[in-house]
C-alpha cells in the first residue's frame, strides 16, 4: 500500500441548535510520520472514550458517520474485524448501576454458558442454553457496590471481563435476564458506506493510527474546525529480530524500545497457587493470579515474590523465570528504557496502555506511544490482592539486600514513572528482556 496522506471524511451530525437548521460537516486528514519521514497510515480505529463505543476505518473507506444515539453494544471494528473465537464485549453503561448490558459473540453453535462471580469465586448468577452462531445479550443487575466476574464459555473457550459496581444495595438479590440475540451483520464497509457510530457534544475521542506493525495514538475532544491529525510512528519502531516467542502454553509478543527487546505482555508461567501456599525452592516454576483467579493470570499476567521469579538466584541480570535467551531485566536496563522514554514525569504514560480497558479513568497521559502496553495487573501484599485497574508494578532482578528488590511502578492518577525497592515477599508482575 503506497498511500501517503489518508484522507477521512468525518460526518459529525450535531444536535446543539444551529441557525440555519443544517447539520454541520467536519473534515479531518489523518498522516503519518515516521522519524521525520511521511509514511503510510493504513488504517484509524476511533474510540469515543466517554460512551465506549468504537469503531474502525481501513483504506479506502473514507467517510464516517457520527450520530447521536444510545451507545449500546459491542464496537464496530469488533464485530467487523475480530478473531473467529468466543468474544464477552464490555459493559455498558460501566460503571454498572441498578442494570448493565454486556454482549456475548458465540462463534459456533453449541451450549453457551454465562456466570457471574464475586471476585472469590462465588456464583451469584448464571445462564445455560443450547444457541447457535451469533451475538447474544444479557442484562445484569448487580446487588451491591463492587467487582463482579462475568464469564462466558463453551466449546470456543473462555472469556471474561470485569464489572464495577456502584449500585445501591438491594435486597432482591443479583439477576442475570438473556435478553435475546443481537440483530446485527457485521460486514466489510465499502468507500461509500456510512458507519454508524455515536458521539456526543462535546465528547473525548482517540484515534490510533495504524502503519505496518506499528500504532500511534492521538486522544482529542471533538475538532470545532477542520483540522490534520498527524500520527507520529517513530517510538514505536519494532526492531526485534523475533516478533513473538511461544514459552509454556502461551505466545508472547516483543517490541523494541531502544535497542532493548522487550516481552509486550506480562510474564504467565508455572504452577497456580492459592493463597494458603508458599512459593518454594523446589525446581518447579509457581505463580500467583490476583483474586486467586486464573482469568486475571489470562488477562493480566501472573505475580510472583521476588525469589521465586530469581529462581533463588541472586545475580542481576540472571535468566530468572524468562525463557532461553531472554532474562529479567536490571535495574540499568530499567532506568535506560524511561530514560528513552522520558523524562520520567511523562515516561509512564507511554508504557501505559491507552483507555480504560484494563485501568481507572483518568488513566493519566497514557498513550502506549511505546508499544510496551502496561496493564494495571495490581499486586499481592501478604496474601492479599490489591490495586488492580489502579497501578502496577514490574521486578527487576536487581536486590538490595536480602529483603528488597527494585522494581518500577506506574498508576492511573499519574503519567510519571516511580522506581524503587519493594520488600521481596511482595507478589508484582515480571516482564522479561533479551540476552
Amino acid at each position: 500500500m503506497n498511500v501517503k496522506n489518508f484522507l477521512i471524511v468525518l460526518s459529525f451530525l450535531i444536535w446543539s441548535s444551529v441557525a440555519n437548521g443544517q447539520r454541520k460537516t467536519r473534515t479531518i486528514i489523518f498522516n503519518g510520520i515516521d522519524k521525520g519521514v511521511s509514511s503510510n497510515v493504513n488504517s484509524i480505529r476511533i474510540r469515543n472514550l466517554d460512551r465506549l463505543c468504537d469503531t474502525i476505518i481501513q483504506w479506502p473507506d473514507s467517510i464516517l458517520s457520527f450520530v447521536l444515539s444510545p451507545c449500546w453494544g459491542p464496537g464496530i471494528d469488533e464485530l467487523r474485524g475480530g478473531p473467529e473465537a468466543l468474544q464477552v464485549f464490555p459493559n455498558v453503561p460501566n460503571p454498572a448501576g441498578a442494570d448493565t448490558k454486556i454482549t456475548v459473540f458465540q462463534p459456533d453453535p453449541g451450549t453457551l454458558h454465562v456466570a457471574v462471580t464475586l471476585t472469590n469465586g462465588l456464583q451469584v448468577a448464571g445462564f445455560q442454553k443450547e444457541l447457535g452462531r451469533g451475538y447474544y445479550a444479557f442484562i445484569f443487575s448487580p446487588d451491591h457496590p463492587g467487582v463482579y466476574v462475568f464469564s462466558a464459555y463453551g466449546d470456543a473457550g473462555r472469556k471474561s471481563i470485569k464489572i464495577v459496581s456502584d449500585a445501591p444495595g438491594v435486597p432482591a438479590g443479583c439477576r442475570l435476564a438473556y435478553v435475546g440475540a443481537v440483530n446485527w451483520t457485521p460486514g466489510v464497509k465499502s468507500a461509500l458506506t456510512n458507519n454508524k457510530f455515536v458521539w456526543d457534544t462535546c465528547n473525548n475521542l482517540e484515534f490510533t493510527g495504524y502503519h505496518d506493525t506499528l500504532s500511534a495514538t492521538i486522544l482529542a475532544r471533538c475538532p470545532g474546525a477542520d483540522t490534520t491529525l498527524s500520527f507520529d510512528f517513530t517510538h514505536t519502531d519494532h526492531s526485534c529480530a523475533v516478533t513473538t516467542v511461544r514459552y509454556g502454553n502461551h505466545s508472547y509478543h516483543t517490541v523494541a524500545i531502544g535497542t532493548q527487546c522487550w516481552f509486550r505482555e506480562n510474564l504467565n508461567i508455572g504452577t497456580k497457587l492459592d493463597t494458603s501456599q508458599i512459593a518454594s525452592d523446589n525446581g518447579i516454576i509457581e505463580k500467583y493470579c490476583y483474586d486467586d483467579q486464573e482469568n486475571n493470570c489470562e488477562v493480566y499476567g501472573a505475580l510472583y515474590p521476588w525469589n521465586e521469579m530469581m529462581q533463588y538466584a541472586t545475580t542481576t541480570g540472571a535468566r530468572g523465570i524468562c525463557p532461553p535467551d531472554w532474562h529479567v531485566p536490571t535495574n540499568t536496563e530499567m532506568t535506560t528504557m524511561l530514560a528513552l522514554l522520558g523524562p520520567d514525569s511523562i515516561a509512564g504514560g507511554k508504557l501505559k496502555e491507552a483507555h480504560y480497558d484494563h485501568w481507572l479513568s483518568p488513566n493519566a497521559g497514557a498513550d502506549n506511544s511505546s508499544g510496551f502496553t502496561a496493564l494495571a495487573a495490581g499486586m499481592r501484599d501478604n496474601g492479599l490482592s490489591t490495586q488492580q485497574w489502579k497501578y502496577t508494578s514490574f521486578w527487576s532482578s536487581f536486590s538490595m539486600d536480602l529483603n528488597n528488590g527494585w522494581s518500577i511502578a506506574l498508576s492511573y492518577f499519574t503519567a510519571g514513572a516511580g522506581s524503587g525497592f519493594a520488600l521481596k515477599t511482595t507478589e508484582l508482575s515480571v516482564r522479561c528482556i533479551h540476552d
